[in-house]
């Protein structure tokens, strides 16, 4: 009985994997594969450069302010009864303002006109709304809802890519008609569209969690994308590309391993954290092994995909390609073991280890750039990474040993 128990588990947990890794895959192989390599046939380095830094401030908004509510929902899920759902959108709303914020202070910077910048802000908003609603789908444990979710929104990519082939100069499209296509999906089979905007006395408690994730993700994400935030006006918009194309393989294959970290945070908040800590080292066995793994396989695969997609800037991103790998699988490494970090640690002492990160990312970065190019911007990444990675195994061992809870 006990056995048959835990097959299922085990079953459900994987089958959970497969339905997000599917849906995160086919997100990525459409906008990765297919629709950035033609706009960059349509743009030019230098304004190709530019869309791929705009990209990355919205990917850092969708974290930032969507994903890390959906983690703060599925945290606090057995803890906030249902008249107090509506702080979510209270807090939601705020984000959106922020983002706004953030996003308008950019495209006046990177020097967008009008038109771009009101899809732009539309499509960055309707981003952090559909991210934030997988909450719903993720607490339930409805990955195959998420799938069905990217399905549509690939769709819905296809027809604004085809519609940015035809008029050639708007290319955020592309993207925008992805999350129409999605929110028709939604509106029928998500219940945040039905909640209310309230402000109780849990406010305060939802708020104050959530502040905690934004800095995890802003530390983590700032780090991701600081590479094209960091060097476009360092170095110039062309040497983005450069960067972003020679890890075009192993980059993508990080970002596939988020939802596997979802997962497996959505079922961890499902057990105790006791039974949580027991997984820790294994999970630790794993990063090692994904990390090896990935770096093996990308130096395989990324030479391959440069020729076909980018073949025009294969001779100045293939210098690259073995620093750029070994950045994307060590931060592959450093998403499996997260998760557990998070379910058995002090949230507020995480965070002060994700800061001690991004000030040694941001010395090492920013010296090598200056001092070496783009070579030496991915040498410092890599021992910034190093360290992080080291950091983080030793503080998911302190927190279990001595049984650090979040507050």
């Amino acid at each position: 009985m006990k056995l048959n128990t835990k097959y299922k588990k085990y079953s459900k947990l994987i089958n959970d994997i497969i339905n997000n890794s599917l849906s995160s895959i086919l997100q990525i192989s459409i906008t990765q594969l297919i629709i950035l390599p033609l706009i960059s046939k349509n743009a030019g380095e230098h304004e190709f450069g530019k869309i791929l830094t705009i990209v990355a401030i919205i990917n850092f908004c969708s974290v930032v302010f969507g994903n890390s509510l959906n983690n703060t929902r599925v945290i606090l899920n057995k803890e906030i009864g249902e008249n107090e759902l509506g702080n979510y959108n209270h807090i939601l709303i705020k984000n959106l303002i922020y983002s706004v914020i953030i996003i308008s202070i950019s495209l006046y910077i990177i020097n967008q006109n009008i038109i771009n910048s009101i899809l732009i802000i539309l499509y960055s908003c309707m981003n952090i709304v559909r991210t934030y609603s997988y909450y719903e789908y993720r607490v339930k444990l409805q990955f195959r809802k998420i799938l069905i979710s990217n399905i549509y929104l690939s769709i819905g990519y296809l027809i604004g890519l085809g519609l940015f082939l035809i008029i050639k100069k708007v290319w955020i499209v592309s993207f925008l008609f992805g999350e129409i296509i999605s929110f028709i999906f939604l509106l029928k089979n998500n219940s945040l569209f039905v909640e209310k905007v309230v402000k109780t006395k849990m406010y305060d408690r939802i708020d104050a969690l959530n502040i905690q994730f934004k800095i995890s993700a802003f530390v983590t994400n700032i780090i991701n994308y600081l590479d094209r935030i960091m060097i476009y006006p360092l170095i110039g918009a062309e040497n983005v590309s450069v960067l972003y194309i020679s890890s075009v393989f192993s980059k993508n294959a990080a970002i596939v391993f988020t939802p596997l970290a979802n997962v497996l945070l959505s079922h961890l908040s499902q057990i105790s954290k006791q039974k949580a800590k027991k997984y820790f080292k294994l999970s630790v066995i794993i990063s090692l092994i994904s990390t090896i793994s990935v770096l093996c396989i990308s130096m395989v695969i990324t030479p391959i995909f440069i020729r076909i997609l980018y073949k025009n800037m294969y001779e100045k991103a293939i210098k690259l390609v073995l620093y750029t790998n070994l950045i994307s699988s060590i931060n592959i490494g450093n998403s499996i073991i997260k998760p557990f970090i998070i379910r058995v640690s002090n949230m507020k002492k995480f965070n002060i280890i994700n800061i001690i990160y991004l000030a040694i990312y941001t010395i090492f970065t920013v010296f090598g750039v200056i001092k070496y190019g783009l070579i030496g911007f991915c040498i410092g990444a890599i021992v910034a990474n190093i360290i992080n990675y080291i950091n983080n195994i030793l503080f998911g061992y302190y927190s279990i040993k001595d049984n650090i809870i979040r507050d």
